[in-house]
C-alpha cells in the first residue's frame, strides 16, 4: 500500500483507521523511513496479522509495541529497521516467520513471550547490539542462523524444553556462552560446536549458582564434573 513512501510519517486519522484494521498486508509500509513508534502501535492496535515485510526498512522505529490481538507475524516483518532497539510481543502471538529482525543492528531487547515453540531461520541475524538473552521455556527448536553474526552476544540461557538446535544457529558469535543444564541439548550443542558452557552446579558449588567453563569435544559428563571440581579447588 505505502511501499517505499520514504517521507510518509502518518496516515490520518490514525486512531479511527486503526480501530477497523484486522490485518497489515505484505510490505504495507516497506521502507517508510519516517513512520514513528506511536504510528505502528496505533495501526496494529486491533490487528490479528502482520504480513511479510510489513515494516521492513522503517529506520525511524526505535521501539515497537504490538497490539494485544496480534496472533501472526509474517517473515521479515521488521527486518532492516536500523534504529529499532526494543520490541514488546503480546502473549497472543502464536506464529512467527523467519528473518524477523535480520540486520536490526541496534536491537537489544526482543524477547519472545511464553508460548513460542520455535525460533525461525535467521530470526535475529545480524543484531550486533544484542548481548545477554534468554529463551522461553516453551521453545523446542532453534533453527539455522537464528542468531548468526550477533557479534556482541554473550550469555544465552536455553531451557531443557529445547530439543533441537541447528549447528549454524550461533554462527559468527565469537563471545557467546550457552547456559543450560548438563546433558541437555544446549549442553550437547556447546560440545559439538566447541562453545563455552555455563550450568547450575548447586551440588558442587554451594556458594555459586552458576560457573562458566569451556566444554571440550569428547569429554563425558563425569570428566567435565572432575574438571569443574579442579577449577573450584
Amino acid at each position: 500500500m505505502f511501499d517505499n513512501c520514504k517521507v510518509l510519517y502518518r496516515v490520518r486519522p490514525d486512531i479511527d483507521i486503526a480501530m477497523h484494521i484486522e490485518k497489515i498486508g505484505d510490505s504495507a509500509f516497506f521502507d517508510c523511513k519516517n513512520i514513528s513508534d506511536v504510528f505502528v502501535e496505533n495501526i496494529t492496535s486491533q490487528a490479528k496479522e502482520i504480513g511479510y515485510g510489513a515494516f521492513s526498512g522503517c529506520d525511524s522505529l526505535t521501539k515497537v509495541t504490538l497490539g494485544d490481538n496480534v496472533e501472526k507475524i509474517g517473515s521479515r516483518a521488521f527486518a532492516k529497521c536500523g534504529s529499532l532497539e526494543t520490541v514488546e510481543f503480546p502473549s497472543s502471538v502464536k506464529e512467527y516467520g523467519y528473518e524477523m529482525f535480520e540486520d536490526c543492528t541496534a536491537l537489544k531487547n526482543a524477547f519472545l513471550p511464553d508460548g513460542a515453540t520455535i525460533i525461525r531461520n535467521g530470526f535475529y541475524r545480524g543484531n550486533s547490539a544484542m548481548t545477554d538473552t534468554y529463551i522461553p521455556d516453551s521453545v523446542e527448536t532453534i533453527e539455522d542462523y537464528a542468531y548468526k553474526v550477533c557479534s556482541s552476544l554473550g550469555r544465552v540461557t536455553i531451557p531443557d524444553s529445547v530439543t533441537k538446535i541447528s549447528d549454524h544457529a550461533f554462527e559468527g558469535c565469537p563471545g557467546v556462552i550457552i547456559c543450560g543444564s548438563l546433558n541437555s541439548e544446549a549442553h550437547n550443542y556447546a560440545i559439538r560446536n566447541n562453545i563455552s558452557f555455563a550450568t547450575v552446579l548447586s551440588k558442587i558449588a554451594k556458594n555459586s549458582s552458576m560457573l562458566l567453563f569451556p566444554v571440550i569435544q569428547g569429554l563425558s559428563e563425569l570428566e567435565h564434573l572432575v574438571k569443574i571440581q579442579t577449577l573450584l579447588n
